[in-house]
């Protein structure tokens, strides 16, 4: 459908990953095999804090013939609530004679620009209008290989604190933009040293 749902996707990936493991090493060793580049820093604190022991709400029993003294564990955060993060459904916003008819009490956030989408992230559309009336002075950090369009992120670079309140923005020297020209979309947990050399600059 084009909205972040088509196979392979970022939502598909939340849905249908494993979120059950025999324990905290295996839940790891799936994990560095998905994300290989990423610094060995943040496997730890993925082994750390992103599993936890079984039983859960979401699964009350623990799995059969598991070590107690190493139990089994799931994701910290559920797939369900994960993937609402990052989108959510719109199948009610038109009516039969095709007008647009947004319900204020379930979608309240939704741009009625855009309520034709059958599946939408309101955050996005929200921030890109209150872009140029940001104050702080602000660097983007870029990773080259995104899977993002960044064209559309320099759209909003351009904008970024232009308007009435703003800092001025770029021609003020209060907005930059930083790229790292192999870093992907996780590159806050692939190139630790040179996101924070870039941050702290």
């Amino acid at each position: 459908m084009g909205f972040g749902s088509d196979p392979p996707s970022a939502i598909n990936f939340t849905l249908y990953r494993q979120d059950v493991w025999p324990n905290r090493q295996a839940a790891t060793e799936v994990y560095k095999k998905m994300f290989p580049k990423m610094d060995p820093r943040c496997v730890d604190r993925m082994t750390k804090f992103g599993f936890r022991d079984l039983p859960t709400d979401l699964y009350p029993e623990s799995l059969e013939g598991s070590d107690p003294a190493n139990p089994p564990v799931t994701l910290t955060t559920s797939k369900n609530p994960d993937m609402i993060a990052q989108i959510r459904e719109n199948f009610s916003a038109r009516t039969l004679d095709g007008r647009i008819q947004i319900d204020r009490s379930t979608h309240a956030e939704m741009d009625p620009v855009a309520a034709f989408f059958p599946m939408y992230c309101p955050e996005p559309r929200a921030t890109f209008f209150r872009l140029p009336t940001l104050r702080p002075s602000l660097i983007w950090v870029l990773g080259e290989k995104s899977y993002l369009r960044l064209d559309e992120v320099r759209e909003g670079i351009k904008i970024c604190g232009h308007g009435i309140g703003g800092s001025g923005g770029d021609s003020q020297g209060k907005v930059k933009e930083a790229a790292i020209p192999k870093g992907s979309h996780l590159f806050p947990f692939e190139n630790v040293a040179e996101a924070a050399e870039i941050s702290s600059a």
